[in-house]
């Protein structure tokens, strides 16, 4: 019988132990993280059991519009979320999800509004399950795979891969070699430091692609309401300046976070079912685009390094008025749900292009929801999105290295909830069906 390894319990990680699970198949799971306890009680919010995933806000997107990259045709794309939300989530949530409601009439006169302007919205199907939510879910997933023969070995970093005349054959973990027939690297988007490491050490082939350089903004949520109403998690694409600026990760009523990366920090957000603020908070994503030959990953890094050194380990806060006057805020006109930040000047820390695409992208924004364009909108720095590094699949979903995978946010490939657990599941699947029995 063959030996699995996947490195991270993430939900790419989780997506490809369910189905393996399901087939009979052992695998063991090492994450550097904890399980939901042991999270809970360091405040971990990136790694360990359901990664950062699993204690974000809990949106569900069920576009699949990624799936044909990894075999499933566009016309079954969505279909498979639906079975992969029936299988992977709605048997563990404690609570009911909430259908977001998708109001035909509304999206439609939305779509009016962004005619004539340089927005692009694209109306989705979400599910939203809630930061409350989750962590439960995840306990009832793990004790669910612990009963078909899943182990998972919290705290445990890898140090490396082991590859033999081009195929990967096991892992070192701490001194000591494991042997494997398959490894799936899902380490997400904050294990891009190993996958980077990985990749040029092993020569898997690999490209740097776009990095999504930005803020989290926070409003009042009146301010929001209306394209809230329409869709809890707006998917807006601005086109400014020949890129694009979109906005991601909606929390209707929730609350702005501050999230250690390794030697960074960074901004995020999540939303409460049982809890709910008086602001709206949302990303405001600048997609920066390099020759192919420039590190990307390394240049959102220093970027974000920067900020932390700076700010001593806190988030720089600055309201829209000041960053257009181009100096620190003294205060906010409302009552932000962060306030443990650093007042700076992104001025003195992003390049003056995205500077200016982000203003840009928030005047156009204000056409849909003008209360945006006040000065007192409060931008939290930085926002990265390190995923910048593209692996390069074959066919059979396989890395340019002999039973080397990689699934998830580390691919490059996929960057949200449903997308990473279906990645994973896809790999899992066909390795099993590469399996000789």
């Amino acid at each position: 019988m063959s030996r699995i390894a996947i490195i991270g319990a993430g939900m790419a990680g989780l997506g490809a132990s369910y189905y393996f699970a399901n087939q009979g198949i052992q695998v063991d799971v090492y994450d550097k993280g904890g399980d939901i306890p042991h999270r809970v009680q360091s405040k971990d919010l990136l790694h360990g059991l359901g990664g950062a995933g699993g204690f974000s806000d809990g949106k569900l997107n069920f576009t699949g519009v990624k799936l044909p990259l990894f075999g499933v045709p566009r016309d079954k794309a969505q279909d498979f979320m639906t079975q992969l939300y029936r299988n992977l989530f709605e048997p563990f949530n404690p609570s009911t999800a909430e259908e977001v409601e998708f109001n035909k009439e509304k999206n439609e006169a939305l779509e009016k509004l962004v005619h004539g302007t340089n927005i692009h919205y694209r109306p989705i199907r979400q599910k939203h399950i809630g930061s409350d939510n989750l962590p439960i879910l995840m306990m009832n997933l793990q004790n669910y795979l612990e009963n078909k023969r899943i182990s998972f070995y919290f705290g445990q970093e890898i140090e490396d891969i082991i590859v033999k005349d081009d195929s990967c054959s096991g892992l070192v973990v701490d001194g000591e070699q494991r042997e494997y027939d398959s490894v799936i690297v899902a380490t997400g988007r904050k294990g891009q430091d190993l996958v980077v490491d990985i990749i040029r050490k092993q020569g898997v082939d690999f490209s740097f692609g776009k990095i999504d350089i930005g803020a989290r903004v926070e409003v009042p949520a009146s301010v929001y309401e209306n394209l809230i109403r329409t869709s809890y998690d707006p998917k807006l694409k601005i086109f400014v300046n020949g890129t694009d600026v979109r906005t991601f990760c909606t929390n209707p009523n929730g609350y702005v976070v501050a999230e250690q990366d390794g030697d960074f920090i960074s901004a995020n957000g999540h939303a409460l079912k049982g809890q709910k603020s008086e602001n709206t908070n949302f990303a405001l994503l600048n997609a920066t685009v390099f020759d192919k030959s420039v590190d990307t990953h390394a240049y959102g890094l220093n970027i974000a390094k920067r900020i932390s050194e700076a700010s001593n380990g806190k988030i720089l806060a600055q309201n829209l008025g000041d960053i257009r006057r181009k100096k620190p805020s003294a205060d906010f006109g409302f009552t932000p749900t962060y306030s443990d930040v650093y007042l700076g000047n992104v001025w003195d820390f992003y390049p003056e292009a995205i500077i200016l695409n982000l203003l840009e992208a928030t005047d156009e924004l204000g056409k849909l929801a003008p209360g945006v364009k006040d000065d007192l909108t409060l931008f939290y720095f930085p926002e990265i999105k390190l995923r910048a590094v593209k692996i390069n699949l074959l066919p059979d979903l396989q890395s340019s290295v002999d039973n080397l995978y990689f699934a998830g946010d580390c691919s490059g490939l996929v960057g949200d909830i449903m997308h990473s657990s279906a990645m994973g599941w896809l790999v899992a699947q066909r390795i099993y069906q590469n399996m000789n029995f």
